[in-house]
């Protein structure tokens, strides 16, 4: 009685127990920030309060899309890629295309709406890979080729193509999620895609010297790669078994590897490392366009390809990796 009493729109308990945690520690973390605020003007410390209201705003945002469930992460993945593309048409100095790099929009949404597998297996990947190789300048990496055409091909590659992916996971079947279902595999992704951005930031500021990228991002160290890498695993081993099957059991496409919680930290990781792919190709594009945010939809935290960045690598990642293990070979 108690289990059902949980349930909310559908969700499956613990992803409900998960999203109330969320809200908690946002609350604490809203409280803490205040009080820093009352007793400080430091930029920095006023900075990292207008952030706590984007939380808020994402939070809130995240929780809504998860309640209606898949249409509702499609909804909301739909709007935030119009917005993405509009920051990266500037960015790229095509702010002038922005009504032609739209029209895919709704095509692929819908195409993917009614017919996933195909979409997420076949199309996108395909299509990203021949963008991919038209955009490189092979002469100067990492930075994109320059010409209009070119630079569509990425706006749509990250603005819409590849952060499309986190609706994909929303996609995959609950049968093969019995603790979260398919929310559940949503909520896993995006909580660890954020609390990696964080460690690696935070262990960035508290010891990190060397720089592991000079020329894209200017903050991001080694040892903020390396913390950030190893304390996401640990939140992996612990979100893992209560929203997903990672640390209850082997999937039948990786048998061979043994022990169920290696699965969940071999997750874990791999969203980590894929976070910071993500977050350094945004990083090319706001280096070469000489800014530091994308936008200023979000206060405190720049625009919405500023947050979406990590997100670009780890949903394609995420969704191929789950597919693979626990609905491919099932």
């Amino acid at each position: 009685m108690r289990t059902e009493a949980l349930s909310v729109f559908g969700l499956e308990p613990p992803v409900v127990i998960v999203l109330c945690l969320v809200v908690v520690t946002l609350l604490a973390d809203t409280v803490v920030r205040g009080i820093r605020r009352l007793r400080s003007d430091d930029e920095a410390i006023v900075e990292r309060w207008r952030s706590v209201g984007s939380w808020w705003a994402l939070t809130l945002l995240a929780g809504a899309a998860l309640a209606v469930g898949r249409s509702g992460v499609f909804a909301v993945m739909g709007v935030l890629a119009l917005l993405a593309l509009r920051e990266l048409l500037n960015l790229l100095k095509i702010p002038h295309l922005y009504l032609l790099a739209v029209l895919p929009v709704p095509l692929v949404y819908g195409w993917a709406w009614l017919d996933w597998e195909t979409v997420y297996l076949d199309v996108l990947p395909g299509t990203m890979v021949v963008l991919f190789l038209l955009g490189i300048d092979w002469r100067r990496p990492p930075y994109p080729r320059r010409g209009a055409v070119r630079s569509l091909g990425h706006g749509w590659i990250l603005g819409l193509f590849a952060p499309l992916y986190l609706a994909g996971v929303a996609s995959l079947p609950a049968s093969g999620n019995p603790r979260g279902g398919a929310m559940g595999w949503v909520l896993y992704l995006l909580l660890l895609t954020a609390f990696n951005d964080i460690l690696q930031a935070w262990w960035g500021r508290k010891i990190g010297s060397r720089l592991l990228a000079p020329v894209l991002s200017p903050h991001k160290t080694w040892e903020g790669l390396i913390g950030g890498l190893l304390t996401t695993v640990g939140v992996a081993l612990v979100l893992g078994p209560a929203l997903t099957p990672l640390g209850h059991a082997v999937p039948l496409g990786g048998r061979a590897l043994g022990a169920p919680w290696l699965w969940s930290a071999a997750t874990g990781a791999l969203i980590a490392l894929a976070g910071v792919i993500g977050d350094l190709t945004i990083s090319a594009f706001k280096r070469k366009a000489r800014v530091k945010d994308s936008g200023t939809l979000l206060p405190g935290q720049g625009g919405i390809l500023d947050r979406l960045d990590s997100l670009t690598a780890t949903a394609p990642v995420f969704f191929f990796l789950t597919y693979l293990l626990w609905y491919r070979f099932s």
